[in-house]
């Protein structure tokens, strides 16, 4: 092999990694230093360069520019796919915050290093805790090893049924959101109604100020008892995503 093909594997190798040091969660977190994506991205590409081929073609005629936007696609399918369920989660989180009465309180989020509503940075922050607990960063290690079975390098093509299949990906978030909502939505409304039937049958009760207390402590309530249940749940998110990872990129072929 020529140093141009050897240069030109070790390039097409480390742009799949750096995109996906680049989209991933936690990975390509801002609270991540950027020395330790670098470095990170040169250790990954010299340990995978000897298991990777690229066909064997005239370096000259190569269409780089199609090439990176190839190999930078492959990783955002990956990435996108994991994204879909911390997106979820924070969606769950919005939803709570706003029935619960939080909507107002932001603090900043530190994934995205932005104002987000207290209760979804907090249901992002747990999330991020049990991504690391069970050891996903290890599944997108080997998820990333396995892209190039599935999809060899520079063999990217835009496809419609590619973008199809990443719009379907996407109700996942509403998905997982609303399940992660469910309880306390429901332990709520419960509340709602039975305080509508007390406001009707006794109006001198303050039940719109009772209602407020009631609702928020049963709500925290209700969702520190469904946390318990989160471990088990978002494993069975992560293993859906990295299937509907290697499923999208079958499709690019």
């Amino acid at each position: 092999m020529s140093v141009a093909q050897t240069a030109t594997r070790l390039l097409l190798v480390g742009l799949r990694v750096a995109g996906l040091m680049a989209f991933v969660p936690f990975f390509g977190s801002g609270a991540v230093a950027a020395r330790i994506k670098v470095g990170l991205t040169v250790a990954l590409t010299a340990f995978l360069y000897p298991f990777v081929s690229v066909p064997a073609t005239d370096t000259s005629r190569l269409n780089w520019f199609s090439l990176v936007a190839s190999e930078t696609a492959a990783a955002l399918l990956i990435g996108l796919s994991i994204q879909f369920v911390f997106e979820g989660v924070q969606l769950a989180g919005q939803v709570l915050g706003f029935q619960l009465g939080f909507g107002l309180e932001n603090v900043i989020d530190p994934q995205t290093l932005v104002e987000t509503p207290v209760l979804s940075t907090f249901q992002q922050s747990i999330a991020l805790l049990l991504f690391l607990q069970l050891g996903v960063y290890s599944w997108l290690l080997r998820g990333l090893a396995e892209s190039f079975r599935v999809l060899p390098l520079g063999q990217s093509v835009a496809k419609a049924s590619t973008l199809k299949g990443l719009l379907h990906a996407s109700a996942d978030m509403v998905r997982i959101g609303i399940q992660l909502a469910a309880p306390v939505l429901i332990a709520t409304l419960l509340v709602d109604v039975t305080l509508g039937f007390i406001g009707r049958a006794s109006p001198q009760l303050p039940v719109m100020l009772l209602g407020i207390s009631v609702k928020d402590l049963l709500g925290v309530g209700v969702l520190w008892g469904t946390i318990v249940l989160w471990p088990s749940q978002l494993q069975g998110y992560f293993e859906r995503a990295f299937a509907l990872s290697q499923r999208l990129l079958s499709l690019t072929k």
